[in-house]
């Protein structure tokens, strides 16, 4: 908690004293952290080592550069002392645990399979664990107003109505769609188009089981006010699932689309779901640039260039160069006119955004280095085809079929130019304004 703690500020300078104090070396509290699993014996799990095993996979996700096997192998200790607890069981199944322990286990286990999942992914690897695998019931959603001693739970409450635990259900709901969806593109099956329909409706469904309070709203810097950039945070976390979802069941799709005109429909699910996630990854960088001006490159970076920010940069670049490689050979269907050229410039704007994101990292990072030179590569080749600009400058279209001229937003320069140094002249709230806008959000105040 106390590693957690300290990557929390940019260096010992705005730490509080009593931990600046205890901080010697960068690395300090995660050294005591192994050296204090290994005195406990963590083979021999008792109460709290998985949950400090967690902890120390969470720092490790959060400060590695590059894709590493380290918190991986980790994981994977920690899944099978779950296990050798019997924490993937129903905490009914376990007569003597008190009911606070029982939901205590659920709550680990819920995090223990998002992890699973999400770290998996990240690698290529296939999950850890499999449906079939436990039997532990989801959290209820329950306040944290209980303890050891009481004899029974407090009723659960819908889940409209904020507590601890209303998190981890609503994004463990499209998680579990998601690990499906995953098993499906990388099983060897030939893929229908009911498995896309049933996915997807999937999806949306559970989407559609998350409260009010955790869906996605137009951006808001929250500049000191610490609790409102936690929640901004977490709904972004969680309509990111939905759109990771979409981009990985129709990403196939994209390329096919130039050729064959029955595949323009799931392309452009996929490219929307995809310009969502680059919107999350450029609201992140403008929340982290207000809330901590000065350490987003050295302690935040890593919440930008997530796998899934990638797979959506990718899937945008390789529509773009499609284009242009089809274009020029004449090869783009005839339905093509459907997509529309002021999609093709957002695309661009994003796909540049993103790039920027990613040089942040490029001198540190092998990982962050490729993804900036393919994208970098695609941009130049994009922007050679010479296209005609719009005249009259940007437009933004609105529900009732008129047009609105934007004006230009100018943004405090300081936090800008410590997010993005190279692309400071972008103008963030406009694009991330017109992206919600666009497609049809309305205030629900």
């Amino acid at each position: 908690m106390l590693h957690l703690g300290e990557l929390s500020y940019g260096d010992s300078t705005e730490m509080p004293p009593v931990l600046a104090d205890a901080l010697r070396t960068p690395w300090e509290f995660g050294k005591r952290t192994v050296e204090s699993l290994i005195a406990a014996d963590y083979t021999n799990p008792v109460h709290y080592t998985i949950e400090t095993l967690m902890l120390y996979i969470e720092v490790e996700w959060m400060t590695a550069q590059d894709t590493g096997m380290e918190g991986y192998l980790v994981l994977g200790v920690a899944i099978r002392l779950a296990m050798r607890m019997g924490i993937h069981r129903n905490a009914s199944d376990h007569r003597r645990l008190s009911p606070y322990l029982g939901e205590m286990r659920s709550r680990l286990w819920a995090v223990i399979l998002r992890t699973d999942l999400l770290y998996s992914f990240k690698l290529s690897f296939p999950t850890t664990i499999r449906r079939c695998d436990y039997t532990c019931a989801t959290p209820q959603n329950i306040s944290n107003d209980f303890d050891d001693n009481s004899t029974e739970l407090p009723p659960s409450k819908s889940l409209e109505k904020a507590t601890e635990a209303s998190y981890t259900i609503a994004k463990g709901r499209l998680v579990l769609v998601l690990g499906d969806i995953i098993e499906l593109i990388g099983s060897r099956t030939k893929i229908r188009r009911e498995d896309l329909q049933k996915h997807d409706e999937a999806l949306l469904e559970a989407r559609k089981l998350v409260p009010q309070y955790l869906r996605v709203q137009p951006f808001t810097p929250t500049a000191n006010n610490t609790e409102a950039a936690k929640l901004q945070r977490s709904r972004i976390d969680v309509d990111s699932v939905y759109h990771l979802g979409r981009c990985l069941l129709y990403r196939k799709f994209v390329p096919q689309a130039r050729r064959y005109p029955t595949a323009i429909g799931y392309r452009d699910n996929c490219i929307d779901a995809a310009m969502a996630l680059l919107g999350h990854q450029a609201a992140l960088a403008l929340d982290h640039g207000a809330t901590y001006p000065r350490n987003v490159k050295k302690r935040h970076f890593h919440r930008l260039t997530t796998p899934d920010f990638f797979l959506a940069a990718i899937i945008v670049a390789l529509d773009l160069y499609a284009e242009v490689q089809h274009g020029v050979d004449g090869q783009i269907s005839s339905e093509a006119s459907l997509w529309g050229s002021n999609r093709k410039f957002e695309m661009v704007d994003a796909l540049e955004t993103s790039i920027g994101f990613w040089r942040l990292g490029k001198d540190e990072s092998a990982d962050a280095s490729k993804a900036y030179g393919v994208f970098s590569f695609v941009l130049d080749k994009v922007k050679a085809n010479q296209w005609p600009v719009a005249e009259g400058g940007p437009k933004l279209l609105l529900n009732n079929g008129g047009t609105h001229h934007l004006e230009p937003v100018v943004l405090p320069q300081e936090p800008v130019a410590e997010i993005v140094p190279d692309v400071a002249g972008f103008e963030w709230v406009r694009y991330i304004a017109t992206y919600f806008i666009s497609r049809g959000w309305k205030p629900d105040y």
